[in-house]
């Protein structure tokens, strides 16, 4: 990318439009540039000037604003510039903590078990706890009856919780199982779920703990057992190492989909933080999350909203806003645990969910009456139907606001119609629609969910079919097997295959074409986030914020789009990553 200062202060004085500043503007980018604005979806250039784009069109009336000493001139040989990107589910504050403890980087059990091990002995008498991340449930599930064992043969002096890669399950020792109050008891089923409401606790046939939990029981037996994760140093080295992860991936706005870690505020505090600062060069959007094990009655989710709004009100800065609720209607449908219409033929029940309608209804009418959106994960057809009921309710209540769906693997053309109809958002995982090996094999995946819900559980062009303005998220580092960065994501959007492994597309009428994908990142990305008036597109009036690639994406072929990258992000004008 060519960067010039040019002497133009005679164009400038030449200039017949009205908004030139009188000092000349701050930057003029001229280059391939499209622009996610469908009144005018390509320029020559763009005019930014205090943080916003002043000017879009041609590289002549552009040059008009520069002034010589002031304005400085990219003249980019990029093959293409765009409009910064959306994540609109992802986990990444969450992942750089686990980073700042026993994260795992191996793969088989063993070599589990002697991480965690060498970790325990390295911070032996230094920490009364261990919490980390990575085991990977697809390579362990023949050694789930060695979980216990194998941690408690480590220490059962204090309590250990190892999450792992989709951060669904939890691996744990018997002090942490005490702490929790989780005992040995012959009348419970192997797999129990009644313990804990919401959530999993697995058994032997005998009813002994084995060690694992899943969903809800994660969140319980944390909140049970442990303390805080981290410090408010660490918080903040998280913060930052997420924010330069996103950003060279070209993303400059961000749902985070738990920020509340176990009802903690240190992640708001970070954030609010560097935002003062100067140090937070994207916007993050937040999420405080209520576990449905939790909530017995409306005094119950009460306070939790009560405290949700006043992180709100005590955190919210420029370019950080907690102003979202999260709730879990269900589990994952890989595990049997999301909420489905049709039985899974595996097990012939319909998996689970978290909340009876009538209190679901009623805490998100609660919610939003406060000012607060919902964002709900919910995986099965029947999750999602139970979710838009609820939705709907509200807005018929008088709350006309954007709640959205995350994941939202399946849903039925009825409720496709009520999220348009309602302006529900959709944070879809269109890196799912194609498949990874690292998760399951594929004939085992059919046996267990069956071909049909399998192939038509992530949709794609069917939400453009339907006029909704659905968004791309990652759920990263959740989505194992899968690339997180736009480029990768758009690859398996126009064609269905995972650039990772090249097997067949799982299912090629539901692929978009590549315009459509780069408006689930772009401008749809921003209306999910409730930010499309400001960000989104290049657009005059919308604050700067763009990026550099070394590829045409409407140019080069679809099977080279993972191969794309960011050589450059710009935040309300200014440059926030350079490609080394």
């Amino acid at each position: 990318m060519k960067k010039i200062l040019l002497p133009f202060l005679a164009l400038a004085m030449l200039c017949s439009c009205s908004n030139i500043p009188s000092g000349g503007a701050d930057l003029v980018v001229i280059g391939n540039i499209y622009t996610s604005d469908p009144s005018a979806p390509t320029a020559e250039a763009f005019v930014v000037h205090e943080g916003k784009y002043i000017y879009v069109g041609t590289r002549e009336d552009a040059m008009k604003y520069v002034k010589e000493g002031k304005t400085q001139v990219i003249d980019s040989d990029a093959a293409m510039i765009m409009a910064g990107c959306t994540e609109g589910h992802g986990h990444y504050i969450t992942e750089a903590m686990f980073k700042q403890l026993c994260y795992l980087k191996s793969d088989s059990f063993e070599g589990c078990v002697k991480e965690i091990k060498d970790y325990y002995e390295a911070n032996k008498g230094q920490v009364n706890q261990i919490f980390g991340y990575g085991w990977f449930e697809a390579n362990m599930e023949d050694r789930l009856p060695e979980f216990r064992k194998a941690l408690d043969n480590i220490t059962t002096d204090i309590p250990i919780f190892i999450c792992d890669r989709e951060m669904h399950q939890g691996w744990v020792n018997s002090k942490a199982l005490e702490m929790a109050e989780l005992k040995d008891d012959s009348s419970k089923k192997e797999v129990d779920m009644e313990s804990i409401p919401g959530g999993t606790v697995y058994r032997d046939s005998q009813g002994v703990l084995l060690g694992r939990v899943q969903d809800q029981a994660c969140g319980y037996l944390r909140k049970a057992a442990f303390g805080a994760l981290v410090n408010h140093e660490r918080s903040l080295d998280a913060t930052k190492d997420a924010q330069n992860t996103l950003l060279a991936m070209g993303y400059t706005n961000y749902q985070d989909a738990w920020l509340s870690y176990d009802n903690t505020d240190d992640a708001y505090k970070a954030l609010h933080e560097l935002d003062s600062l100067n140090q937070l060069h994207m916007n993050v959007v937040g999420c405080y999350e209520i576990d449905s094990y939790k909530i017995k009655s409306a005094s119950d989710y009460e306070k939790y909203v009560a405290e949700a709004l006043s992180w709100k009100n005590m955190y919210s800065s420029t370019h950080f806003m907690p102003t979202s609720v999260k709730l879990f209607e269900d589990g994952c449908t890989e595990s049997f645990k999301g909420y489905v219409i049709a039985p899974y033929p595996a097990t012939n029940d319909h998996g689970s969910h978290n909340w009876e309608q009538t209190m679901l209804n009623d805490i998100v009418k609660h919610i939003n009456s406060k000012g607060l959106l919902v964002h709900t994960h919910c995986y099965g057809d029947s999750a999602v139907k139970a979710v838009v009921d609820a939705y709907v309710a509200s807005y018929d209540a008088g709350n006309h606001m954007r709640n959205s769906l995350g994941h939202a693997a399946s849903v039925t053309d009825e409720d496709m119609k009520r999220i348009a109809q309602y302006g529900i958002g959709v944070a879809e995982n269109f890196c799912w629609h194609t498949y990874s090996s690292d998760e399951m094999p594929l004939d085992t995946i059919y046996k267990k969910l069956g071909k049909d819900l399998y192939e038509s559980m992530y949709p794609m062009k069917r939400f453009y079919d339907n006029n909704i303005q659905v968004c791309s998220s990652t759920d990263a580092p959740c989505s194992v097997g899968y690339p997180s960065d736009p480029f990768g994501i758009m690859e398996m959007m126009v064609t269905g295959i995972n650039p990772l492994e090249r097997h067949d597309p799982r299912n090629p009428a539901d692929c978009m074409d590549i315009k459509q994908a780069i408006d689930a990142f772009t401008i749809n990305g921003a209306w999910n986030l409730g930010l499309e008036k400001e960000r989104g597109s290049i657009t005059v009036g919308k604050y700067a914020d763009f990026i550099f690639l070394d590829q045409d994406l409407l140019k080069v072929k679809p099977n080279a789009l993972h191969d794309t990258h960011v050589t450059s992000t710009y935040f309300e004008g200014k440059p926030v990553y350079q490609r080394k």
